[in-house]
């Protein structure tokens, strides 16, 4: 036996030791992957509360602008003069913007629930420019109060899939 070891010592330490780097590359590997991972699971949680509280600014911004339009509907309705109404023009999608290029972290119902609660914004905005003029700030659009129902439909259309996507983030809140 100890022969054996004489004669073959060098090619047992070259097994030895190869075997000892493929163990190491091995186990910094996985420690590599489960730190990305970790990594992954952090960014996807930051987005997830980011989009979850920017949400919730754009469906109070959409309810306030619902009850108001509702408000003036009703004032309309028992034949109170109103002018131009002034609305919001800029709903907030910063973070959404600024975090487009990871969605697909949110697995595709939520992905798919954010994006139809995020994409139409811009339509919105673009839709009250059809119904009024901007006001001079460039923040809001005056708007003719003939066209009342038209944006509260418009507003009350949008603001389920705000709460669909609202609903599912707070759902999935880990």
């Amino acid at each position: 036996m100890w022969d054996f070891l004489k004669d073959f010592q060098t090619g047992i330490v070259g097994i030895l030791g190869f075997a000892g780097v493929i163990l190491t590359l091995w186990w910094n590997a996985r420690l590599q992957r489960k730190s990305r991972e970790h990594e992954i699971e952090i960014e996807r949680k930051a987005l997830h509360i980011a989009l979850l509280t920017e949400l919730n600014v754009v469906h109070k911004i959409f309810s306030y602008n619902i009850r108001t339009l509702s408000e003036n509907m009703e004032k309309m309705r028992i034949g109170q003069n109103l002018g131009d109404l002034a609305y919001g023009f800029d709903e907030p999608s910063r973070v959404f913007d600024a975090n487009i290029h990871k969605i697909g972290l949110l697995g595709q119902e939520g992905a798919g629930k954010v994006l139809s609660a995020f994409l139409p914004l811009a339509t919105v905005s673009n839709r009250l420019l059809l119904y009024g003029t901007l006001h001079s700030s460039g923040q809001s659009v005056l708007i003719d109060p003939a066209h009342i129902h038209s944006i509260h439909n418009m507003y009350q259309g949008h603001i389920g899939k705000i709460e669909a996507a609202t609903r599912w983030l707070s759902e999935h809140q880990e």
